[in-house]
C-alpha cells in the first residue's frame, strides 16, 4: 500500500530533496510532505488533509519554490491513477520554525482525493 505522503512526493518534481522529516544534514533548501489522518469517503475513495513545507535560506527562494510545487499538485489528478482530485485548501504563507533560525519556513495545505488499492 501507498500512503498519501508518498504520493505526494511521487509528484513533486523538484531540484530540492522532498521527504517526509527536517533532515539532519542542513540542506540549503528542502520540501517536506506531512499529512492529517486520511477519511473514508466511499468503499475505494480517501481524503486526506497534505501539509507542504518548505524550508529555505532564502525567503524568496521559500516562496518562489510553490510555484512548481503548485502546478504539481494541480496535475496529480490527470498523471497519477491512485489520485481522483486535489483541492488546495490555503495558498503559501509564512510558518516559521521555532527549532531553527537557519531556514526560512513556508507552507501550503490542500485535500488529495486519492484510492487505495
Amino acid at each position: 500500500m501507498i500512503t498519501p505522503i508518498e504520493i505526494v512526493q511521487r509528484n513533486i518534481h523538484s531540484e530540492f530533496p522532498v521527504g517526509m522529516k527536517v533532515p539532519r544534514d542542513s540542506f540549503d533548501t528542502f520540501i517536506r510532505v506531512d499529512m492529517s489522518a486520511p477519511q473514508r469517503i466511499n468503499e475505494l475513495q480517501y481524503e486526506t488533509l497534505i501539509i507542504v513545507q518548505v524550508y529555505a535560506r532564502s525567503q524568496g527562494v521559500a516562496i518562489d519554490s510553490f510555484d512548481g510545487i503548485q502546478a504539481d499538485l494541480e496535475d496529480m489528478p490527470a498523471k497519477d491513477d491512485l489520485v481522483s482530485g486535489w483541492m488546495e485548501n490555503t495558498g503559501p504563507y509564512p510558518f516559521p520554525d521555532p527549532d531553527t533560525s537557519e531556514h526560512y519556513r513556508w507552507q501550503m495545505t490542500g485535500t488529495l482525493y486519492h484510492t487505495i488499492l
